[in-house]
């Protein structure tokens, strides 16, 4: 039966890993292997690229959604929904 590290740990291993799971086992499995090293590398830059453009602009759009009266939010979903029920009529 093959050791849990003998192969390469899946993406989630990895995350779980980078955000600081102690996993001994994967800590040396990467240490020693040139690909998780890689994949890893390529994780913190998705990372990064996240955190600088993805993340902040959904935030906003939260935000803006959240300022929005409550009313005005529910009004334009019941005439939407009034325009839904006139078509299927």
């Amino acid at each position: 039966m093959a050791r849990a590290m003998d192969r390469c740990p899946s993406y989630l291993a990895l995350e779980a890993f980078v955000l600081g799971g102690n996993s001994s086992s994967c800590a040396s499995h990467v240490a020693a292997c040139a690909s998780c090293r890689h994949r890893l590398a390529l994780m913190e830059v998705q990372r990064r690229e996240f955190l600088e453009s993805v993340f902040p602009s959904t935030v906003r759009n939260v935000q803006r959604a959240a300022a929005l009266p409550r009313t005005g939010r529910r009004l334009r979903r019941t005439a939407s929904d009034v325009r839904a029920a006139h078509r299927n009529r």
